[in-house]
């Protein structure tokens, strides 16, 4: 872990040229460019590539309220970080207000923020795709489910026959416009949506825990074990 840690030391751009504490697992696997939203001076992924992202900087906000969060929040990052050292803030947006191209985007993270978003079955909306072919479900998607996000990915015959259409939302790759109108739509129905993650929820805790997936690979390797016997 340490000489991960001092592979990855960098001086990340929100931090004004500052040598700070990189996290070796978001350097793994947030590779590419990115944005965190939220990120603060003492409590960041220090990502190189990687704007900050939030709802004011203290003098540009997306509400009122949101700059008057910021100038508390300036105070915390120094009560943590010493006086002056507070993240700067590349852009201004939230969860549900990302200024960026999405094409232009490997990664999107973020770390203590979410309790802090006005909707946050809005802000839990997780936009996945999956390229692994017509039977199979990721990681992210089911962990999402399971700690209670509406998840809308890219559908396929094994996630169509594992979830309905009441847990899931799914989209083609060829109709975008189609996937907007359904997004704009459930954003607008906060209950529906609210709906949608529970079902989810439910379904995924009902057939797709870790603990189904670790006795699924048991039972493969008892009945190689069997056959190479």
């Amino acid at each position: 872990m340490d000489s991960l840690k001092k592979e990855y030391a960098v001086e990340s751009p929100a931090y004004q040229g500052i040598m700070v504490k990189p996290h070796p697992l978001a350097f793994k696997y947030c590779v590419g460019n990115g944005v965190e939203l939220g990120a603060s001076f003492h409590n960041s992924f220090n990502l190189p590539n990687c704007l900050n992202i939030a709802p004011s900087n203290g003098v540009d906000y997306l509400h009122l309220r949101d700059r008057e969060d910021y100038m508390h929040w300036v105070k915390e990052q120094e009560k943590y970080a010493g006086a002056g050292n507070v993240a700067r803030v590349d852009k201004i947006g939230d969860f549900r207000k990302i200024p960026a191209d999405a094409e232009s985007l490997d990664f999107v993270i973020s770390s203590h923020v979410i309790e802090h978003e006005p909707n946050p079955i809005a802000g839990f909306l997780v936009l996945n795709t999956t390229p692994n072919g017509k039977y199979s479900i990721t990681e992210r998607q089911l962990s999402a489910m399971i700690n209670g996000a509406a998840v809308a990915t890219d559908a396929n015959d094994y996630i169509e026959q594992c979830f309905p259409e009441t847990s899931i939302i799914g989209f083609s790759h060829k109709d975008y416009k189609a996937l907007a109108d359904k997004l704009s739509y459930l954003l607008a129905s906060p209950q529906k949506l609210e709906e949608i993650a529970r079902n989810g929820e439910d379904a995924a805790k009902k057939n797709h825990t870790v603990r189904h997936r670790a006795a699924n690979l048991i039972a493969v390797a008892e009945t190689c074990k069997l056959l190479l016997s």
